[in-house]
């Protein structure tokens, strides 16, 4: 499964929202109160926030993009429109908040520099260095289902219409699998093998 998490994350597209829902539960498992398609007012227009989470003295505004295709990057204009979108919303004025560059992708040389200098967190396939949207899937256990090597994709597709995107939410709802008992309990069997220590989300 850790192999195959590059490719099942592509796998949850071609929508965004499975993916949203992902980033949701991995802030969630991180104390976060997350929302999805939150809507915020600026201080010109009103934003559509993909993830909006928040804790005691901190909000992150998230702004989710999922790449279905080897080697599609998220570019300059992409980190550009972030930035807009976060000085609209600190001009309110109303709390500390941080906007959030999300995907399963990876950055460009330029959207990097950008986000880094204009104060945008990112968070992809190998960054930041030290620890990647890998590093905090594989820590949570909450792999998206569309990495388990025996769930076939149309059961999965099922599954991801249903709001169930990762290991931990279809180990809390096994009968949602339609498929033969057997290969129903090898599919919870591979799932729960990514559970960290202590239980899962």
């Amino acid at each position: 499964m850790r192999a195959g998490l590059e490719e099942g994350l592509r796998r949850l597209g071609p929508v965004g929202r499975p993916f949203e829902i992902l980033v949701a539960r991995l802030l969630s498992a991180d104390g976060f109160r997350t929302t999805i398609s939150a809507r915020r007012r600026g201080r010109l227009v009103e934003h559509e926030i993909d993830v909006l989470a928040e804790r005691p003295g901190r909000v992150l505004f998230c702004e989710c993009k999922l790449r279905t295709k080897p080697r599609s990057p998220i570019a300059l204009p992409v980190a550009l429109a972030a930035y807009g979108r976060a000085v609209d919303l600190d001009a309110v004025g109303d709390g500390p908040n941080q906007t959030w560059l999300v995907t399963n992708a990876r950055f460009t040389a330029d959207a990097r520099t950008f986000a880094r200098g204009m104060g945008i967190q990112l968070l992809g396939w190998g960054e930041p260095e030290e620890g990647g949207l890998e590093r905090a899937i594989e820590e949570s256990g909450l792999f998206p289902i569309t990495a388990l090597p025996h769930l076939p994709r149309s059961v999965a597709r099922t599954l991801l219409v249903a709001g169930i995107v990762d290991t931990s939410q279809l180990l809390a709802a096994p009968d949602a699998i339609e498929m033969p008992a057997r290969q129903a309990a090898h599919v919870l069997a591979e799932a729960a093998s990514v559970v960290p220590a202590g239980g899962s989300s």
